[in-house]
């Protein structure tokens, strides 16, 4: 997905009220809580990639944070809610003058369509953390439900586009519309090559096709 129409896809979204979503809320929220916890009890220093609602920092606070976010609309409302925190309006790709100790990712990848996007993503969560990165995405390919690809294939097909509900009916890694699908295990070695160790795979989540991936640094 080209940069602009990220960017009009998530302003839009929040502009016309939308959240950022079940995995910022309820059990989902939680549970992503409970695997932080496990391994660091202050959370007071924090550089939060894809920032989106705030939905996910309901009731806390944080010391030091930085939001990242793409949407105009959300960092606006986010500085309003947080006028103490510090956000940044920008594309998760671009490189910017942040540091954490920890670096939170959750439920942005797999919204990703260029690997070229992906990856730059990647490297720069590797530079905002001093010591910990806490990813969460999907470990299988949503797309090859059933249910899935019936759905995004009749969309498809409404918008005139019959070779693109076949792939997504046959199986696709891509809905060709704001989620794909990539094998995150074929990146650890991103991370290895920058310092950081995978530490531990939850894939233990609500939601059945996603797992929460855990990187330190090496001392």
């Amino acid at each position: 997905m080209p940069e602009s129409k990220s960017f009009n896809f998530w302003d839009d979204h929040y502009a016309r009220g939308g959240t950022s979503g079940d995995g910022s809320v309820g059990e989902h929220r939680e549970w992503k809580w409970s695997v932080v916890k496990q391994y660091t009890v202050q959370v007071d220093d924090v550089v939060d990639v894809a920032c989106g609602d705030l939905s996910f920092w309901a009731g806390r606070d944080c010391m030091r944070y930085t939001g990242i976010d793409i949407s105009s609309t959300i960092i606006e409302r986010n500085r309003k809610i947080h006028p103490r925190w510090q956000f940044i309006l920008a594309n998760a790709a671009d490189p910017q003058q942040a540091k954490g100790r920890i670096v939170f990712c959750f439920d942005l990848l797999f919204h990703i369509m260029d690997d070229n996007i992906y990856t730059g993503i990647l490297q720069n969560l590797t530079q905002y953390s001093a010591e910990w990165i806490f990813i969460f995405t999907w470990k299988k390919n949503h797309l090859t439900y059933w249910k899935t690809r019936v759905r995004e294939g009749y969309i498809h097909l409404r918008k005139l586009q019959p070779l693109k509900a076949a792939r997504i009916l046959w199986g696709t890694t891509t809905d060709y519309r704001y989620q794909t699908y990539r094998d995150f295990n074929q990146y650890v070695p991103l991370f290895e090559s920058a310092g950081f160790d995978l530490h531990a795979v939850h894939d233990d989540s609500p939601n059945p096709w996603g797992a929460r991936y855990v990187f330190r640094k090496r001392t």
